[in-house]
């Protein structure tokens, strides 16, 4: 191996070794073992008569002098290196190190780190392949700072508080430990972000590998022309952190989104080697309206290989002036900022044409610009951004029942009311719940990934009969003529053709009624590429025209200024991780415990529990998961078969399923007793009384879970 390929291999295994902790374990072990020698050098030196000896003021002399003590001191410095690799040895840690090492290929790179192929579109994952002669950017998180702790924020202490640090890049996402949560957390990690698949750096000739570096850096700093460029795609090249602080003993808790930042990294491609870099991150939630700050993170950021001792070290033409990253950035910088004003203008006087219209139309929904998490506001139409589940998400009404199974929570400002904000997809599903714009905008995303024509839409619904329209953000998808739509309601996974809402509107008693009702006007529609305003005086969902091409009905922008904007990148999909059957095992044990506790404490009455029935229970679990994913209900009949024929003659059945998406066996058991059917169940005082308890868990991405509970009982009648 020459100098390059050594140097590259050692950051790999630096960063391998960062990554499953390595460094930590031993620097614990050898403090432990450094405190233990002290002990047993100070208990030998003191000797079993040197405490009395001491109380006496006398002096114990061993006859050596001080000679003598240098002596034990130099035997046992040399023989403190062997212990301590002997008891690393015993303790099996270096073996651990050399399998973690082992590869399965030569060149020795494979597998070594949670590095992505690019070429896959995934998510990184550990085993992925590191291609020779591709180049890599290797993130070493080295620390935190200055991060505000309990006291400050407001909260109560919490020792089992945690911070998470997340990172994206393009199609690739990282995520550190979880670390206690303290002024100066310990994030140690390390990411190997796989930077370009179009430029390879394989040359044997010494001057035609400088050309390639140096391309491949300019490829990396510029991209395409601007001219040619897809829009946003300076984004998509930047690095995204995020902190968030979680709860270790909490199951399926809530995480809060402390920090985010987008990091410009591309000035380290001046560099021969690589750059440490301070990053100050700004509060998010409802303290990020006060520009404070959450924190400061310490990175190291290199290039891998890092092209410091190869073939070029003659001369630096390899790598790229200052000045010459400095004029690109500030020209990219420009370009950007200059199609944001043109927008912003144009945006001002198309609003003042849509209102001179019909004065009436200011207030309607019709929502151009919307807040980020930075505080700052940008043109809605970059919130979208076109993604595809891969493997993950087999059907449009699969991504719909993943995006409503995210926890929905309402975010309320300082001081009162609702705070408006919407969150890149990275940070949405970081912290794993959002506002229900959050969830329109990853499930527009994701239909478009399918190919289908989706839109956002806002506008207002009303929950019941007399009550105030309030806002609301939906998707809908039209057909090509765009006669024709479907909504989508991202946070229930409901899909309602529009005719049925019109048929509701003559039929009150319809099965529908409700979500006919509930849906009542449309001020706007966008997605990554249009931008729509109704024009229309009927603004109602159930009876306007929905053809966005009539400019008589729908104004639009121009779609050239919305295609020139910078935009949020697209975001892979995780693969779930949930061991769903062990999972439904243990929530249905304790499941089981607190229903007979439940019994016998408030009722004093005893539990007996019939295995057969609780499985029995189990294609009725699989049937209602199946109807919410795609609409289609069946296996209701067996399933009536089957119970009948357990059932024994003069015997009732009574069930209920219930469905939740988290893993909390005690809020689970909170439910079920807050429901006056299961709780009727659950207080149920008759012979021959046996119960059946089910659970089913179903994995979505980002383990998100959809759990379905069925709890029964088989009694005599009376």
């Amino acid at each position: 191996m020459d100098s390059a390929e050594v140097a590259a291999l050692k950051q790999v295994i630096d960063a391998h070794l960062r990554k499953h902790h390595v460094y930590e374990d031993v620097r614990e072990f050898i403090a432990a073992f450094a405190k233990s020698k002290k002990e047993k050098q100070q208990q030998a030196q003191r000797g079993p008569g040197d405490d009395g000896d001491r109380r006496q003021g006398g002096q114990v002399d061993d006859g050596e002098g001080d000679e003598g003590d240098r002596g034990r001191e130099v035997e046992l410095q040399e023989e403190e290196h062997e212990d301590v690799f002997d008891s690393l040895r015993e303790q099996q840690v270096i073996q651990q190190v050399l399998e973690s090492l082992e590869t399965r290929k030569a060149g020795g790179l494979e597998g070594l780190l949670p590095g992505l192929d690019a070429r896959a579109g995934g998510v990184a994952q550990d085993g992925a392949v590191v291609v020779p002669g591709e180049q890599y950017l290797l993130v070493k998180v080295v620390g935190g700072r200055a991060f505000a702790d309990s006291g400050e924020l407001g909260r109560p202490a919490s020792t089992t508080a945690r911070y998470v640090l997340r990172m994206q890049y393009c199609d690739q996402r990282f995520e550190s430990r979880a670390v206690p949560c303290a002024e100066d957390p310990r994030f140690d990690a390390s990411f190997l972000v796989r930077l370009s698949s179009k430029f390879s750096l394989q040359s044997g000739n010494a001057s035609a590998f400088d050309g390639q570096v140096k391309g491949l850096r300019r490829l990396l700093l510029h991209g395409a022309d601007l001219d040619e460029r897809e829009a946003g795609a300076d984004v998509s090249r930047m690095l995204h952190f995020v902190v968030l602080r979680t709860e270790s003993d909490a199951v399926d808790g809530p995480c809060e989104l402390v920090a985010s930042h987008l990091m410009e990294w591309r000035r380290i491609l001046a560099n021969r080697g690589g750059a440490s870099v301070v990053v100050e991150l700004s509060a998010l939630g409802p303290t990020g309206k006060t520009r404070m700050a959450a924190g400061v993170i310490e990175l190291r950021l290199d290039l891998v290989p890092s092209h410091q001792q190869e073939r070029l070290d003659s001369g630096a033409g390899a790598t790229l002036s200052p000045g010459e990253i400095d004029q690109a950035l500030q020209r990219e910088t420009k370009y950007f900022n200059q199609a944001h004003r043109r927008f912003c203008e144009y945006a001002r006087l198309w609003w003042q044409e849509y209102v001179e219209a019909n004065p009436g139309f200011r207030k309607r929904m019709v929502k151009i610009f919307a807040e980020n998490e930075w505080g700052d506001h940008y043109p809605a139409c970059t919130f979208v951004s076109p993604s595809r589940g891969g493997r993950l998400v087999d059907t449009p009404q699969h991504a719909a029942r993943f995006v409503s199974l995210i926890p929905y929570v309402r975010e309320e400002a300082v001081g009162g009311g609702r705070m408006e904000v919407w969150h890149t997809m990275h940070s949405f599903l970081s912290k794993g719940q959002g506002d229900c714009e959050d969830h329109a905008l990853l499930l527009c995303s994701l239909l478009l990934g399918f190919g289908l024509d989706a839109f956002v839409c806002v506008g207002t619904v009303q929950l019941h009969d007399g009550a105030a329209e309030t806002d609301h953000v939906w998707v809908m998808t039209l057909s090509r003529a765009g006669r024709r739509g479907v909504i989508w309601e991202s946070l229930t996974g409901q899909r309602i053709p529009r005719e049925q809402l019109r048929n509701d509107l003559d039929d009150s008693d319809a099965g529908e009624a409700l979500a006919g009702r509930a849906y009542r006007r449309i001020g706007c529609m966008f997605n990554n590429k249009s931008f729509y305003a109704n024009k229309q005086l009927d603004d109602r969902v159930a009876t306007c025209s929905l053809d966005v091409g009539d400019d008589m009905k729908w104004k639009a922008m121009d779609e050239r200024l919305i295609a020139a904007l910078r935009r949020n990148p697209p975001l892979p999909l995780r693969e779930p991780t949930v061991q769903v059957h062990a999972v439904a095992d243990a929530i249905e044990r304790v499941l089981r415990d607190l229903i007979t506790s439940e019994r016998e404490e408030q009722c004093s009455l005893s539990t007996q529990w019939d295995p057969d029935l609780s499985y029995y229970l189990n294609p009725a679990l699989s049937a209602y998961e199946t109807e919410r994913s795609t609409g289609v209900l069946f296996g209701n009949e067996e399933f009536q078969a089957i119970i009948k024929r357990h059932i024994p003659q003069g015997h009732s059945f009574k069930g209920f399923p219930t469905m939740l998406n988290h893993r909390d066996p005690h809020r689970i058991f909170h439910a079920l007793r807050q429901n006056p059917i299961p709780a009727d169940i659950m207080r149920l005082r008759a012979d021959h009384t046996y119960f059946g308890l089910r659970v089913r868990v179903f994995a979505f991405p980002e383990n998100v879970v959809a759990v379905w509970v069925m709890f029964a009982v088989r009694f005599r009648a009376s």
